[in-house]
């Protein structure tokens, strides 16, 4: 899968669409699409079910990537996330292929939530660590394994996340390391 169908022009479109939508105030938290606003995966879609499945076809990226730019627009304070989808998609690279970059941002993810808060499971984190950054995909598989396993782990990074008042803190780093992340992005 190619980033915008490798093509410069269906980008241009795509940002200007998403400019046309924050300058009329139409993106909003919340809700998909609806009455002519909606998230940012709804106003690069304008589809009320959110159409995350569509954004291999329509834009030549990954259906994750679609959930990604969902959950950060969702967990970002409002005003930055008014600027998110505007600021993902201007990001990516034309061409590059975002396959490689989930691997990348969960084992960024792995080492900073999941990793301080392991206690016994810390074996198991660092190996899904190696098999992340190896490009295991068995590593996707080894994620989910370890969340459904490690109760007391899971438990303990909610714990502390929900203790620290960092929530809106982390979501704005987040945001800012996937955009570095996108701009880092090889292309063919």
């Amino acid at each position: 899968m190619i980033a915008f169908k490798g093509d410069a022009g269906l980008k241009a479109d795509v940002v200007a669409g998403v400019e046309a939508h924050a300058a009329a105030d139409e993106i909003i938290q919340g809700q998909y699409w609806e009455g002519g606003k909606g998230c940012a995966v709804g106003c690069l879609t304008h589809d009320p079910g959110g159409g995350h499945a569509l954004f291999p076809g329509l834009f030549g990226l990954p259906v994750w990537f679609a959930y990604l730019v969902d959950t950060v627009f969702e967990e970002l304070p409002a005003e930055a996330a008014k600027g998110w989808p505007l600021r993902v998609m201007s990001a990516v690279p034309v061409g590059a292929d975002l396959d490689g970059l989930w691997m990348v941002l969960n084992a960024e993810r792995l080492r900073v939530e999941v990793l301080p808060y392991a206690g016994d499971a810390s074996g198991v984190v660092e190996a899904m660590l190696v098999a992340l950054e190896s490009g295991d995909s068995n590593a996707i598989a080894a994620r989910a394994a370890l969340t459904a396993r490690t109760p007391r782990a899971a438990g303990a990074a909610r714990s502390a996340w929900d203790a620290g008042a960092a929530r809106a803190e982390f979501w704005v780093r987040e945001a800012d390391r996937i955009v570095f992340a996108l701009q880092e992005s090889e292309t063919p």
